[in-house]
């Protein structure tokens, strides 16, 4: 099991999941942090900005690197990282039911330690999310 340090309940929460069920929910948050930075065309147009290297587009895409064209504005208000539909369509089994806040905190931790670095944003969001 990862040794990282979200949250005391989302902690304990990781680690008795894994424990009583088997299931690793900060593996799958990590997971889905990395499958949703690859696939830009899935964000919502409000949470889509051009990067820096907008403007080389064509190249990029035809290197393979189109997910260097936008940047994911990880600070909009709602529906960070496609949770209301990933939840929606998660199997409602114990450990996950009532959690949507907490799979979101985790995914965050996972875009901002693993996708990208933002230390400091990461303290804002701890702060005023959890």
């Amino acid at each position: 099991m990862n040794r990282t340090y979200i949250s005391e309940s989302i902690n304990d929460w990781i680690y008795e999941t894994y424990r009583k069920y088997r299931v690793n929910i900060y593996r799958f948050c990590y997971e889905w942090a990395h499958w949703y930075y690859n696939n830009h065309e899935v964000w919502p147009k409000g949470h889509k900005r051009k990067s820096e290297d907008y403007d080389r587009r064509e190249t990029l895409e035809k290197w393979g690197l189109s997910s260097l064209i936008w940047d994911y504005d990880y600070k909009q208000k709602s529906n960070l990282f496609g949770i209301d539909l990933l939840y929606r369509n998660m199997p409602k089994k114990r450990f996950i039911k009532g959690r949507k806040q907490e799979l979101e905190a985790i995914i965050m931790y996972c875009w901002l330690h693993g996708v990208t670095s933002d230390n400091d944003y990461w303290e804002e969001y701890s702060q005023n999310v959890l």
